[in-house]
């Protein structure tokens, strides 16, 4: 009954705080809008078309995409305290990408030959004359 809701949330409340459960946050899925099966679709076509969508913000949040089954080719730590990372993954056909995280979580930091799912947003990268997705 309508009535007995906060009866029923003060004695849920009570059995999670029993629990004394830690860093629930960790372990909540971010949220995805599409799921691609390998990374030939992550091109600049389909960031010039995603641009079309802007300006992103909270009534329009930017495409977030789930990337399945990458193995990871190379790691390598930047920043002047090693807390981004930069990662050089590969789907079965064989293509790769760089995928960047900036201030990035310690369990983003994996190993060469782990497999990793990934949610990322697309951006056209540009560094030293080269461009890249």
């Amino acid at each position: 009954k309508t009535n007995k809701i906060s009866d029923f949330r003060i004695h849920l409340n009570k059995h999670y705080a029993s629990l004394k459960l830690k860093n629930q946050s960790e372990h909540f899925l971010p949220r995805t809008d599409i799921e691609i099966e390998n990374l030939e679709h992550l091109n600049e076509e389909l960031v010039a078309l995603l641009a079309r969508l802007e300006p992103f913000g909270n009534e329009n949040l930017e495409p977030v995409f789930c990337l399945k089954n990458l193995t990871v080719q190379d790691v390598r730590k930047m920043g002047d305290r090693k807390q981004h990372v930069k990662l050089i993954v590969k789907d079965d056909a064989g293509l790769t990408r760089s995928m960047l995280a900036f201030s990035a979580p310690e369990h983003f930091f994996v190993s060469p030959g782990s497999e990793v799912t990934i949610r990322a947003t697309l951006q056209i990268n540009e560094w030293q004359g080269n461009r890249s997705v």
